[in-house]
């Protein structure tokens, strides 16, 4: 079919032919749903199996489906797709919508046949392990794996792997609400009202698409500012006089996490840390085995 698509100018080159394409920046961009288009209008040129995955899902709630039901009415393809409970396929081919949580379906995701295009959205969540799963599993000739994304830390592993270092032949593009001409008035309203009450590197954050410094993203933001004020977080050495104590986090399709601690007078010495996931218990035995405490 031939269809005319209206995408700003800062998705260009989601047409041309990259291994990988990554869509980064802040909020009302429109990174979800000018992706949502392109393999929507994707779909109708050729039969192809399509993933959408983020990195937790556990209901179809959670995933674009009801996005890409809003974008198969706005772009005018009722006749070309069914919209199903769990899935959306094509009517006069076979290309079908899929959609994963992948963190805990990393099997049914290595299962799936022939995929054509792997869609990871909130790609900011995904684990390093989750990564070093999709790249090689998504490895039909001619496959692309698009990426959307609002950047957290600079030390996520999603930063790392798909911008600090992107993988050969990779686009990577920086989209922002001032690269959208369709930014509504009402979130236009909302991001008046956070430049004047948020922190500057929280505001830029949010609607800029930068990161955040390690400290101002953290869970206990205020805790690790006093620990580094202090003095507290510092390189540590072995004191064969005390034990070591490990403390668990067990998982498998998520993650099993190791600390490795001496607790000496009123301090909890925090010496090593080690996670894995998708391994029996042997292996973490044995890791624990092989060090020097």
């Amino acid at each position: 079919m031939q269809q005319k698509i209206k995408m700003p100018e800062a998705f260009r080159e989601i047409f041309n032919p990259y291994r990988v394409k990554t869509y980064h920046g802040g909020r009302g961009s429109g990174k979800s749903e000018n992706v949502g288009r392109y393999l929507l209008a994707d779909g109708t040129r050729e039969s192809q199996n399509i993933v959408c995955g983020r990195e937790f899902q556990s209901s179809i709630k959670e995933s674009v489906h009801s996005m890409l039901d809003y974008l198969i009415k706005d772009m005018h393809l009722e006749e070309y797709y069914d919209v199903l409970n769990n899935e959306i396929r094509g009517k006069k081919n076979d290309t079908q919508f899929s959609f994963v949580g992948v963190r805990n379906n990393i099997q049914s995701l290595k299962s799936m046949h022939n995929i054509k295009k792997f869609w990871g959205e909130e790609a900011q969540s995904f684990s390093q392990n989750s990564l070093d799963i999709i790249f090689p599993t998504i490895r039909a000739p001619g496959s692309e794996l698009l990426f959307t994304m609002n950047p957290i830390l600079v030390e996520d592993p999603a930063y790392q792997t798909l911008i600090a270092n992107p993988q050969p032949n990779s686009l990577v593009q920086q989209v922002n609400y001032t690269d959208n001409p369709f930014f509504p008035d009402e979130l236009e309203e909302l991001r008046q009202h956070h430049e004047r009450v948020f922190t500057p590197e929280k505001y830029r954050n949010i609607w800029l698409g930068e990161c955040l410094s390690a400290v101002e993203g953290a869970i206990f933001a205020r805790e690790l500012e006093a620990a580094t004020k202090e003095g507290r977080i510092r390189e540590l050495k072995y004191d064969p006089k005390y034990p070591v104590h490990t403390f668990w986090d067990l998982g498998h399709s998520d993650l099993t996490a190791i600390w490795f601690i001496q607790v000496v007078g009123f301090e909890y010495r925090i010496l090593r840390y080690y996670a894995n996931s998708q391994e029996k218990i042997h292996h973490y035995i044995q890791y624990v085995k092989e060090q020097e405490y």
